[in-house]
């Protein structure tokens, strides 16, 4: 197939980078320098004028003339990148190549965490998955680089190795984790320390392998559930991190009645609660999340409202509590509107929490 043109501006891109690769990379000294005068000033004398010039391509010259291409020239951590044999074959990519025609993604390097982040040989290496390439093609993720929290993300030495995980670049491929990008409250959470160091966590890498976990990031609730701290500060917990490990956890994203959840403000301030986090611990609360019923209930309103109540989050510190989960028949119980509402009783929340003292 003939290369069309316009991918040639950006196939000069790669020529060009990969010569001032090379002319860096060959370090001549002063006396090398000096060796080569005579052949310099011959070079000179052959120099075509700039009438004999036509580049013709408005994209090239904005290119040569960007941010990028200076610190493409000056700068290790860009140069070194461009040795990778990954980062090269990335710009084969259509969606790598046109990326670069956006000043948004241009400009991005011009953050020093950002161009920092190519000396991570986990970052370089993740260019050779074709979802990651791909993303690119996404305008959520291209604007996504117009923002400084995004750029400055890539400081986190936990962010940048997490790409070595194949769950993770494999989950680019979703429209749904694209997307999030366009999400406000998803590109500022990821300022959040506890959330960089989650990714250094392997089951929270792997649970992006499963399609109900990427499918749940096009839920709006979901997604501006990150606007909220507690939620943000409660993957600093270790049994929240490892709940991701329970496929009954994972699989009740695929429920919408639990993303929509999400929405609920009391909900979302439970996660600041360390009796709501612990709880993850026990298995018999991760696998609960595999019951129909119990994700069901999510929809009522006042099972969301309930978390809002002290008295209910202090009792999920009880073990007995915890481990009447496993019960069937309490799962199933769920299912059951009177017992639903049954929980917006205050009255009820209080004595529940009495009984596991």
């Amino acid at each position: 197939m003939a290369t069309s043109n316009k991918a040639i501006p950006f196939i000069l891109i790669g020529v060009a980078a990969l010569a001032v690769i090379a002319y860096f990379g060959m370090g001549a000294g002063p006396d090398e320098v000096a060796g080569t005068v005579a052949p310099a000033e011959r070079y000179r004398a052959e120099q075509i004028s700039e009438d004999d010039i036509s580049l013709g391509d408005q994209a090239l010259q904005e290119f040569i003339q960007s941010d990028f291409y200076a610190k493409l020239t000056t700068d290790e951590a860009l140069r070194d990148a461009f040795a990778s044999e990954a980062v090269r074959n990335a710009f084969a990519d259509e969606s790598l190549r046109d990326a670069f025609a956006d000043e948004m993604v241009r400009n991005a390097f011009a953050s020093e965490s950002l161009r920092d982040a190519f000396a991570s040989e986990s970052l370089r290496d993740a260019f050779a998955s074709e979802a990651v390439r791909d993303a690119f093609a996404s305008e959520a993720v291209r604007n996504a680089f117009a923002d400084e929290t995004v750029r400055n993300a890539f400081a986190s030495e936990s962010l940048r190795d997490a790409f070595a995980s194949e769950s993770l670049r494999d989950a680019f491929a979703s429209a749904a984790v694209r997307d999030a990008f366009a999400s406000e409250a998803v590109r500022d959470s990821l300022a959040n320390e506890a959330l960089h160091d989650a990714f250094s966590d392997e089951a929270m890498r792997d649970s992006l392998a499963d399609e109900a976990v990427r499918n749940a990031y096009a839920n709006e609730s979901l997604r501006d559930a990150f606007a909220s701290e507690a939620v943000r500060n409660a993957f600093a917990s270790e049994s929240v991190r490892d709940a991701f490990a329970s496929e009954a956890v994972r699989d009740a994203f695929a429920s919408e009645a639990v993303r929509n959840a999400f929405a609920s403000e009391s909900l979302r301030d439970a996660f600041a609660s360390e009796s709501i986090r612990d709880a993850f611990a026990s298995e018999a609360v991760r696998d609960a999340f595999a019951s129909e019923s119990l994700r069901d209930a999510f929809a009522s309103e006042a099972v969301r409202d309930a978390f809002a109540s002290e008295a209910v989050r202090d009792a999920f510190a009880s073990e007995s509590l915890r481990d009447a989960f496993a019960s069937e028949s309490i799962r199933d119980a769920f299912a059951s509107e009177a017992i639903r509402d049954a929980v917006a009783n205050e009255v009820a929340r209080d004595m529940a929490r009495d009984q596991q003292r």
